[in-house]
């Protein structure tokens, strides 16, 4: 299942298929990751109230979220704000010519630092190298503090930052359909896991995220036939590596292949059609 039953993105900022939708609704009833099948999710969809924004992800374990959003003259910003509230543009990171930082951001799980890819191009704006800058926030605004040295090779493409059951920060770093799982103590982050390609997926990779404290994962493959699709995985614990995964069928391949999952499971998220998109665990 891939975006079929998005039919039609109307005025009224609502699809129009079997459901309606319209901007977010009340608070979600209790969810649970799965743990006995693979995840499913409900074909109804609500939209985001934050218009022209791709890659939407939350910190962990604060009331924030990030996506990179159209902004003025159709210039690709960061945009920050609350949960399901509108986001808004972010002031304070570096740009020019030469350095475009329009993917991928990420917040930390209490939104205290934010990393954002870094793309050099050339004079024909052809990526040459990448790296992710690190902002701090000290209350009073953002701040470039340094580079995150996990993430320097040309392409490298982060996950979101999961906050796991040892309090420890937790990402996936995607370097040539090769995923490298790192943690952060608070000063140093440390290789833990590492996942030749094909190893628990197809070998053809174009996204990772993680969900559920770092015990959950989604994966964007391209199968043997040649079309994409995510795949989902689950563990006990953050010392054990994942598995072999499965394929969700309900979740469509995102515009961005970006599909993020909520702490809880109970919601993923997604761009396409000029908009960002969630639907509900069933």
């Amino acid at each position: 299942m891939r975006w079929g039953w998005l039919v039609v993105l109307c005025a009224c900022n609502q699809i129009l298929d079997l459901h309606e939708t319209s901007g977010p609704g009340g608070p979600d009833a209790a969810y649970a990751c799965r743990t006995d099948r693979p995840l499913r999710f409900a074909a109804t969809l609500q939209q985001l109230p934050s218009p022209d924004c791709a890659e939407y992800s939350e910190a962990a374990t604060a009331d924030a979220a990030v996506a990179t959003c159209q902004g003025a003259a159709g210039v690709t910003e960061i945009w920050t704000g609350t949960r399901d509230g509108a986001l808004m543009p972010l002031r304070g990171i570096t740009t020019s010519f030469r350095y475009q930082p329009n993917y991928t951001p990420r917040l930390a799980s209490d939104a205290t630092r934010l990393y954002v890819r870094i793309d050099t191009v050339d004079i024909n704006f052809m990526p040459i190298a990448t790296r992710y800058d690190e902002y701090r926030n000290g209350g009073t605004g953002w701040t470039l503090v340094g580079t995150l040295g996990l993430a320097n090779q040309l392409d490298d493409w982060l996950s979101n930052i999961a906050r796991d059951p040892t309090d420890r920060d937790r990402v996936v770093l995607l370097r040539a359909n090769t995923l490298q799982e790192w943690s952060y103590d608070g000063a140093t982050w440390t290789p833990d896991h590492m996942y030749a390609a094909g190893a628990i997926s197809p070998p053809t990779l174009r996204s990772v995220m993680f969900a559920a404290n770092g015990l959950h994962i989604l994966v964007i493959a391209v199968g043997a036939d040649g079309v994409p699709q995510v795949l989902w995985g689950k563990r006990d614990s953050v010392s054990e590596p994942f598995g072999t995964l499965a394929e969700v069928p309900d979740l469509p391949v995102p515009d961005d292949n970006t599909v993020f999952m909520s702490n809880d499971c109970g919601r993923a998220y997604f761009s396409g059609l000029g908009a960002t998109f969630y639907t509900h665990q069933l």
